[in-house]
């Protein structure tokens, strides 16, 4: 009787599961609209970054240190690109996907400029 219980009770989690699933948003589906707003708060993330390293650079030698201060000053853009993307019906693991791809690539490209930047000779 147990095992019937809980054989049900699993079915209809699964049930559940797999119909919560089937209403998210196909990501191949993001249109013009939405990515132009998505790439507009990547933008704004990269911008932050610049803006507060750039602040920060005479400040401290360790460009990995800044880079690490910098990422974690502007976190919130990224959250709120993530909950947009959440909002269009997107799912989480999409959003997260997508969001940690904008922050790699942005957190790479400010890495290589601090350190092209910190090579530069001083006069």
């Amino acid at each position: 009787m147990i095992i019937k219980s809980c054989l049900a009770s699993f079915l209809l989690l699964c049930s559940y599961s797999a119909m919560a699933e089937s209403e998210y948003r196909d990501p191949n589906s993001m249109d013009q609209k939405e990515y132009a707003q998505a790439r507009e708060k990547a933008m704004l993330h990269e911008e932050c970054m610049n803006d507060f390293s750039l602040d920060k650079i005479q400040l401290q030698a360790d460009v990995r240190v800044i880079a690490d201060h910098a990422m974690k000053e502007c976190a919130p853009v990224l959250e709120e690109l993530y909950n947009m993307l959440v909002e269009w019906n997107y799912p989480p693991e999409f959003g997260s996907y997508y969001v940690s791809g904008i922050s790699n690539r942005n957190a790479s490209r400010l890495l290589s400029n601090l350190m092209r930047y910190m090579a530069m000779p001083r006069q």
